[in-house]
């Protein structure tokens, strides 16, 4: 799975239902990093980065290949003098994730980035909500050392591809259950196809399963 092909998965989802558990698991075995706002002062990472942030004057968060960087102030009360000198290291690299809030008219949210990215729309009650972003960790300046981190072996990347294919397959043969070429069907053919569906489902259910072993930590 590669950024294009998660975004397209995404596009069109209900806000509170932006990505599953299953997608998440994906994502991160991809190192990619999904982006997305929620209610009025939250921004929201999943993917191979797990966090959220408080958006402040338009800046979500600053993400590097380790994650979200912690606010000055934050470090600075924690009194942890380890973490104050990771966090002088981390300043300046990796790249802003920008999140404004009304951003644009008919969005409650735009997310955007500097880093080479594709774009996903979320709606409410069918109307525009948020336009978030999917984005590789690779691509964060500097990510390139850490390319390894949270990208799959070959035989890794096929069971991803597969699912996604075979999800689509499931989408499809579901969405024919309503059509009216299923219902003019002789039942047995009918019966067949539910057997089929419920088939593919379980077999989606196991690669799931796979793939979320896949993914470190």
């Amino acid at each position: 799975m590669n950024a294009k092909e998660l975004a397209m998965l995404l596009t069109g989802r209900e806000y509170g239902q932006e990505i599953d558990r299953t997608e998440e698991h994906q994502a991160k075995a991809a190192g990619l990093v999904v982006a997305f706002g929620a209610s009025d002062d939250l921004l929201e990472l999943r993917g191979a980065v797990h966090d959220e942030a408080y958006p402040s004057d338009g800046i979500g968060a600053r993400i590097d290949a380790a994650g979200v960087v912690p606010s000055f102030e934050s470090v600075l009360d924690d009194g942890d003098k380890a973490a104050l000198r990771d966090y002088f290291k981390r300043e300046n690299g990796g790249a802003v994730i920008r999140a404004v809030w009304e951003g644009e008219p008919g969005y409650s949210w735009i997310i955007s980035t500097d880093v080479p990215h594709e774009t996903f729309e979320i709606v409410e009650d069918g109307e525009p909500y948020c336009r978030g972003i999917v984005f590789a960790l690779a691509d964060l300046p500097g990510g390139a050392r850490h390319r390894g981190d949270g990208a799959m072996q070959p035989h890794q990347q096929r069971v991803v591809d597969e699912q996604a294919e075979l999800d689509g397959r499931i989408k499809k043969l579901g969405a024919f259950f309503g059509s009216l070429t299923f219902a003019d069907l002789d039942e047995e053919e009918r019966s067949r196809l539910r057997q089929q569906f419920h088939a593919m489902t379980s077999y989606s259910a196991i690669l799931g399963e796979r793939i979320r072993a896949f993914a470190p930590g």
